[in-house]
């Protein structure tokens, strides 16, 4: 489409009326862009390719990734005046930055955020010269795997401190931050909790014999351990052997997760029961 520039009356002598003419016909194709609700960097020279953005995107879903947690846009790098693509983990630091490089569409400097504290910015290739595309779809499966995937475990991995200090695993009747031995009316309640649990984790999750006996191990020794210790160390104890058996059956955060609720519905269930019940 052609854009129409009107003449421009001017004194050819005057180095301001030069200055504002050529002023305006550099003027002149933004208006262009921005009358016609568009975006004049996305067809500069600056911006890299489609089939490039389009592979890079590919390259997420190939990796493992949900390609719902990222999203690409054009920006000005912190290292280079030039228009860049820029790729952004959501609701993160982490920012992966492919930068043409000279005239060219086909060669290419990266700056990424790392995930380390700070999130710093590293650049690639650390010296002046450039890459082809080949090598930034390297590089970016690369930054993928050590950087973003770190970051994604971290955020969803459970915060054992904060989930200690709401004390979901507390009974209604028994203060557990007493140093004092149990009684036996809460030995029976205590025991046939952990009896329910056993059967709750082969419903519940799909162990196989190992598995279930590496848990039913772990829930005996809670068992026998309310006989010998007191309420405020049995507690300490529950906590650690909870996540014991989470990693022991390489549990990823939601089934780690399930399995604290897991304890915590049982708990609830028979803190209402009377303490008088079969044990089994």
């Amino acid at each position: 489409m052609e854009i129409y520039q009107k003449e421009l009356i001017t004194n050819e002598d005057s180095s301001l009326g030069v200055l504002f003419l050529k002023a305006i016909k550099i003027a002149l194709p933004f208006l262009y862009y921005i009358e016609n609700d568009a975006d004049p960097f996305l067809t500069s020279k600056f911006m890299i390719k489609k089939k490039y953005s389009n592979e890079l995107l590919s390259t997420i879903v190939e990796s493992g990734f949900n390609a719902n947690d990222f999203y690409g846009k054009s920006s000005f790098p912190r290292h280079s005046g030039h228009q860049c693509f820029e790729i952004l983990l959501q609701k993160s630091p982490l920012n992966f930055r492919i930068i043409p490089f000279g005239e060219s569409f086909e060669q290419f400097r990266l700056e990424y955020n790392v995930f380390a504290p700070g999130f710093g910015i590293e650049l690639y290739p650390k010296g002046g010269e450039s890459i082809v595309f080949e090598e930034v779809k390297k590089n970016f499966v690369w930054w993928l795997t050590n950087h973003v995937k770190p970051y994604i475990d971290e955020m969803e991995y459970p915060n054992y401190w904060t989930i200690l200090k709401s004390n979901p695993l507390g009974i209604a009747g028994i203060d557990f931050s007493k140093n004092e031995p149990f009684k036996e009316e809460e030995r029976k309640l205590l025991r046939a909790a952990l009896g329910e649990i056993k059967g709750l984790l082969k419903e519940n999750f799909d162990l196989n014999k190992q598995q279930y006996l590496t848990a039913e191990q772990k829930i005996h020794y809670l068992k026998e351990a309310l006989e010998r210790l007191n309420k405020t160390d049995w507690k300490g104890i529950l906590f650690t052997t909870i996540i014991t058996i989470s990693y022991d059956l390489a549990f990823n955060a939601e089934k780690r997760d399930k399995l604290f609720s897991l304890f915590s519905k049982v708990w609830s269930i028979l803190q209402a029961l009377s303490p008088h019940i079969e044990v089994p």
